[in-house]
């Protein structure tokens, strides 16, 4: 089948910042490692992210907490290695943890280069409160300061993020229930009829510094045109091979492959195709690469089921409620703008992946190792152990400058609200971190997340 391209496309040239195809890792100490090819091969850029789990902070409206301390990292697994996952987990891809209930995390960012990055819980985005598709008219890179307001994090300006940004230097913490019963942030925001989608989805765009445009006309079927395979997982978890597809093929085209396909006899509104938990629009204006595909990329086949409403949340999988609050800034994009270059525009330099929550049983059952409990605020002040304070933070942008989600959590209850249990505020000690911009970012989370008192921490003990 032949496939048309457009006869002129404008475009960067050379790309400084191109993705290496499968270059999404985890490393031996849990970060999530993405590596970028850049202008010299010898010096790439890469982004590294890590989760914490930490001290859930007092869930009362009328206090605020410093930042929680690590209590270690959450071991990463990939989804990929375990075929016996629920069919949902399954579908996501990328990577998955094990959580308690209501246990509390706090996400935390390395880079070499600057990133912008879009953080959801299920479809809501954790900055701006809106809904992932609700607003078909806000650009790839989303809202960018100004009116519109910002609906990503800045990295390494950003070295961490604890929770949904409610407020100006303000977020409630990020803090893990079961779906089911709708006392996630997304199943606060969504529909009663539309399912709970849980865990965590990440985009990561580059910075690309201004070079001079060049035009070029490229023709599908010459060898100017990079073509690589990918495969499609159906639901026997048979793995269909398709070849020779290119980044600005048409997702129709995927489509019109299963329509055409005599013996399966499907027809194209009985399928549905999903990368990355997200559904490909059977449009012939969007592109593979529009979805991030790349080579070696496995897309997942489902079945459009009639009838019956829709099938009930599993409770294995987890999602995100909000609890306390806590003092922190998230900053604003100084980049967008920037004479120096700003974010790379091309769609397929936009990488995306998955992290699905699941709860302890389904750990166990997997036959994969469960942490102990972390103590209670209560515990953790007994020991007289320290929250922390970023010195002079507040100093460095004025309060209307900081971002936030502009009323986009407005009505969304605390998992505390929801339970009935306001929890009794507490005076932590608190160790300041950084002087302002003459103490660097990395100084700053070296202390956050190690120190010689971290030995000290108790854990309760798991029977």
């Amino acid at each position: 089948m032949k496939q048309k391209v457009s006869s002129t496309v404008w475009t960067y040239a050379p790309s400084p910042a191109t993705p290496i195809p499968n270059k999404i890792e985890v490393t031996e100490d849990n970060k999530v490692l993405l590596t970028y090819a850049s202008s010299n091969p010898s010096d790439p850029l890469w982004l590294k992210i890590a989760f914490h789990r930490t001290i859930r902070v007092p869930d009362n409206a009328e206090c605020t907490s410093f930042l929680p301390p690590s209590l270690g990292r959450f071991d990463l697994h990939k989804v990929a290695d375990h075929p016996e996952l629920p069919q949902t987990v399954a579908e996501n891809g990328g990577l998955f943890i094990g959580m308690w209930q209501r246990e509390a995390m706090w996400i935390s960012f390395e880079s070499h280069g600057d990133f912008a990055i879009k953080i959801f819980t299920g479809d809501v985005n954790v900055i701006s409160g809106e809904v992932d598709g609700q607003d078909n008219e806000t650009n790839r890179m989303g809202k960018h300061g100004g009116d519109a307001g910002q609906d990503y994090i800045v990295v390494p300006k950003q070295r961490w993020i604890d929770g949904f940004a409610d407020g100006a230097g303000l977020v409630r913490q990020f803090v893990a229930v079961g779906l089911g019963d709708r006392h996630t942030v997304e199943g606060q925001k969504k529909d009663l009829d539309v399912d709970e989608r849980g865990g965590l989805r990440f985009e990561i765009t580059p910075r690309m510094p201004l070079l001079h445009f060049k035009c070029f006309v490229p023709d599908a079927h010459s060898s100017s045109v990079t073509k690589f395979d990918i495969s499609i997982m159906t639901l026997t978890g048979k793995k269909v091979p398709i070849k020779n597809v290119w980044k600005d093929m048409s997702v129709s085209y995927l489509f019109d492959y299963f329509e055409d396909e005599k013996d399966w006899g499907l027809s194209r509104d009985m399928f549905r195709l999903i990368y990355n938990a997200r559904p490909l629009e059977d449009r012939k204006d969007l592109s593979l690469g529009s979805y991030g595909i790349q080579k070696d990329s496995v897309l997942h086949l489902v079945l459009n089921l009639r009838g019956g409403g829709p099938p009930p949340q599993d409770p294995r999988q987890m999602g995100l409620s909000a609890g306390g609050f806590i003092q922190q800034s998230i900053h604003p994009d100084q980049i967008y703008n920037s004479r120096r270059g700003g974010w790379d525009k091309e769609p397929s330099n936009t990488v995306s992946f998955n992290l699905s929550i699941l709860n302890v049983l389904q750990m166990r059952a997997l036959d994969l190792p469960v942490p102990a409990t972390p103590i209670t605020a209560k515990d953790y002040k007994k020991h007289n152990l320290p929250f922390f304070k970023l010195s002079n933070e507040e100093e460095e942008y004025e309060a209307n400058e900081l971002v936030h989600s502009n009323g986009g959590f407005h009505g969304v209850k605390s998992i505390g609200e929801l339970l009935g249990k306001k929890e009794e505020p507490l005076e932590m000690k608190t160790k300041e971190i950084g002087f302002g911009n003459r103490m660097s970012n990395a100084k700053r989370g070296a202390m956050r997340v190690s120190g010689t008192w971290q030995a000290s921490i108790p854990f309760i003990k798991v029977h």
